[in-house]
């Protein structure tokens, strides 16, 4: 019996140390902070390069990702990491205080003209407008000079407080031209 107690022991340990680590988190604690800065660092030297927070289809178009406080501190890391140096405290402390949640989407497009895209969050009957949005200018794909010629990057800016960190949600982009594409995610899988 006390080896079920101590296997039952170590299997809530995990549990909780994923819970700590894999949430959108208001405010990370050193251990979590810690921990994102190390792993940043192993994915600095790892090919490919781990895709954390992305989702949709990866390539050239119809994918993004989330930059949380604690994705940001990884990927700072990773870029400390690939010039030899630290992420600096300071950095650290500039990441903790933004007050948004980054959702970055890559759209294509057959003519450099379509270049307004939106973004928005769903939870339940609840639509979460970005505080913010902006559309890039239409690049060359990678499947130029043929369809979709064009990838346009959409960044929107959520403010915290206006969503539940550990609801499901749905994120809606709302391409310039045909239908809009829905990702329901799981906000609590997201570091």
């Amino acid at each position: 019996m006390q080896r079920f107690d101590v296997l039952i022991a170590t299997l809530l340990f995990v549990l909780f140390q994923a819970v700590l680590v894999y949430a959108v988190e208001l405010n990370p604690s050193p251990q979590q902070i810690t921990k994102v800065i190390e792993d940043g660092k192993k994915a600095a030297n790892q090919r490919p390069v781990p895709r954390l927070n992305f989702f949709g289809n990866m390539g050239a178009c119809d994918y993004g990702f989330l930059q949380t406080k604690l994705w940001s501190i990884w990927v700072g890391s990773q870029f400390a990491e690939r010039r030899f140096k630290q992420l600096s405290e300071s950095e650290i402390q500039r990441i903790l205080s933004l007050d948004n949640m980054l959702i970055t989407y890559s759209m294509c497009a057959d003519s450099p003209k379509q270049k307004e895209g939106h973004i928005v969050l769903r939870q339940g009957q609840k639509i979460i407008q970005p505080s913010s949005i902006k559309s890039s200018f239409p690049e060359q794909s990678m499947h130029w000079p043929k369809s979709p010629a064009y990838a346009i990057a959409v960044q929107a800016h959520f403010p915290y407080r206006d969503f539940d960190l550990l609801a499901p949600a749905t994120i809606i982009v709302v391409p310039p031209f045909g239908e809009r594409i829905e990702y329901p995610i799981d906000l609590s899988n997201f570091p």
